[in-house]
């Protein structure tokens, strides 16, 4: 990555790659629209896209062998993934919330490991606090819209 990035052979591939994830995952946003234009029911139609680019990169993996390159094959998927949770009934940014449960795994491994401190404990109250909020606000948003 950011090493990589400052010899001078490598810059311009690095400068290629790391705007190809950002292109693909907009073009992957991008296209799920479209699918929102054209279907009612939008995750059923991207869902076999992803699914699609998902077994793509694991061909190319197969084919290729590792090669960092292979993330742009699935960057669309994730745009659409995170894309399909902004509109519709309940608008949820699954970016906030995927950090915040990122952060309760690893205070639920160090609690059953046996290494959490009281001073980490209080460090991951404001992650749980929004995760708490937001799933007692999308259910509650669940049950106004029923």
């Amino acid at each position: 990555g950011i090493a990589a990035a400052t010899e001078d052979e490598n810059r311009v591939w690095n400068v290629l790659f790391y705007l190809g994830i950002v292109l693909s995952y907009i073009l992957g946003s991008t296209l799920l629209q479209e699918i929102k234009r054209r279907s009612d029911r939008p995750a059923l139609v991207a869902a076999p896209v992803c699914l699609s680019l998902v077994v793509l990169g694991d061909v190319f993996y197969y084919m290729f062998g590792l090669n960092h390159w292979q993330v742009i094959v699935l960057a669309p998927a994730f745009g659409i993934q995170n894309s399909l949770t902004f509109g519709g009934a309940m608008e949820i940014n699954t970016t906030i919330i995927t950090g915040n449960i990122q952060k309760l795994s690893i205070c639920l491994h160090q609690i059953f490991m046996g290494t959490m401190t009281r001073k980490k404990l209080v460090n991951f109250s404001g992650p749980a606090t929004a995760v708490v909020a937001t799933i007692l606000a999308a259910t509650a948003g669940a049950f106004v819209l029923i």
